[in-house]
């Protein structure tokens, strides 16, 4: 039976030669994935959410509308750096524990390399910041082989797990020391923002370079600094039902959906009656505000450090030849209660379901893909998948690394217009 490999972005590589000789026309490659993001958060899926940065990203690249993910948190990550289905890589289901049974591990197999390993082994430098999430647990105390910096990256920010909070997450590692004190003004986002600006500033720009960035927010709890809340705010007075309805109109608009499709109304997910915004209570519509605000502020916190980091990449003269990914995990989470529920309706629009369910709004979220020296601002509406997020193995690394490697679709088609 044919193991599938996978594309990843860099089936762009008109651009370089053999990785191993690191070709300095080589592509850096910087793949952002954020976590539990619906399907119409950002400002070029229809939301009404401020994501300039995205946007810009989206301006010269490609946006997919039907691009689909697992519908979970660890399995979307074990696929999405192995380039292999999550069942063959041992994680079928979520990293907490090792079930000894195949597909359940808890951990990447040491069977399968990782991306990183891959670059690696052809010449790239590699650095990773943010959320791991694709080892077994057993209370950090010694690294078990599956920490980042064991999987092929070089350099490591970020919690190896979920994360917890925003201003004290858990368990947080530095390569593989583990770090306990917080200043004050510590927040995970940032956090993960400014270790990616530190990698990319001490990298050596005639070596091709990978940046793995992979961001908690908007993964609740939700926490945000209240300014950031406060400038939210307003913007969701009108309620759900009004929004969702106008997020669906710039979606047609966009291209995203089609213009005859009607706005889909989900009874069944609320036990069969979804309560319109003037039923709820005056309090749980003010609840449901500063929520919502509230997650919105921690998308936009998120697009300002993906700012500074495509800023510095530019700074360091490496713009012009650098490929970006970004996307999200898994569809927004009804976790949170009832009107948590009513906030992912929205996330979603125009999805039925949440994270961790097989129905659309589980499993589809943004893609974009930019090659940043070309306004493409293009759409593609063919069916991708998050195992597709490999790269064209046989331009990239020796034979000798990854053998077999299939072939069925390219960027680079999509990039120069063959759609």
């Amino acid at each position: 039976m044919k193991k599938t490999q996978t594309l990843w972005a860099l089936a762009l590589l008109p651009m370089g030669g053999h990785a191993a000789d690191a070709n300095p026309l080589q592509p850096n490659i910087v793949l952002i994935m954020c976590d539990d993001m619906g399907f119409s958060d950002l400002g070029c899926y229809g939301s009404e959410i401020h994501t300039p940065n995205i946007d810009k990203l989206a301006r010269y690249g490609v946006r997919f509308s039907q691009f689909k993910n697992t519908g979970r948190s660890c399995p979307s990550r074990a696929s999405l750096l192995t380039g292999r289905y999550q069942h063959e890589v041992g994680m079928g289901w979520m990293a907490e524990v090792d079930e000894h049974r195949p597909g359940y591990r808890g951990q990447i197999s040491r069977d399968y390399p990782t991306i990183a390993e891959v670059l690696h082994a052809g010449g790239y430098n590699t650095y990773m910041s943010g959320k791991w999430h694709v080892t077994t647990f057993g209370g950090f105390d010694a690294p078990n082989g599956s920490y980042p910096v064991q999987r092929g990256f070089e350099r490591y920010y970020g919690c190896l797990y979920g994360g917890g909070g925003y201003y004290k997450p858990s368990p947080v590692f530095s390569n593989l020391r583990r770090i306990t004190d917080f200043p004050d003004d510590y927040y995970y986002t940032n956090a993960i923002t400014d270790s990616a600006v530190s990698f990319i500033k001490g990298h050596d720009p005639s070596r091709p370079m990978f940046l793995y960035l992979a961001h908690y927010a908007p993964h609740l709890p939700l926490q945000a600094p209240e300014r950031y809340v406060q400038r939210c705010l307003d913007r969701y007075r009108e309620g759900y039902d009004v929004l969702r309805q106008r997020r669906f109109e710039k979606q047609k608009k966009l291209g995203l959906v089609p213009a005859d499709m009607s706005l889909p109304m989900f009874d069944s997910e609320f036990g069969g009656h979804r309560p319109a915004w003037t039923e709820l209570t005056p309090e749980q519509q003010k609840q449901w505000t500063h929520d919502m605000a509230t997650y919105a502020a921690m998308i936009e916190i998120m697009d300002e450090g993906i700012g500074k980091v495509v800023e510095t990449i530019r700074r360091k003269g490496m713009l012009e030849n650098t490929v970006f990914l970004f996307l999200s995990d898994n569809g927004a989470t009804l976790e949170g209660g009832f009107l948590g529920q009513l906030m992912a309706d929205l996330s979603n629009t125009p999805y039925r379901s949440y994270k961790q369910w097989c129905f659309q709004g589980g499993t589809s979220s943004p893609l974009i893909v930019t090659i940043t020296n070309k306004i493409v601002e293009k759409r593609y509406f063919m069916l991708f998948i998050v195992v597709n997020c490999y790269l064209r193995l046989r331009k990239i690394v020796p034979h000798q690394i990854i053998d077999d490697p299939e072939f069925f679709l390219s960027y680079a088609e999509i990039l120069h217009d063959r759609i």
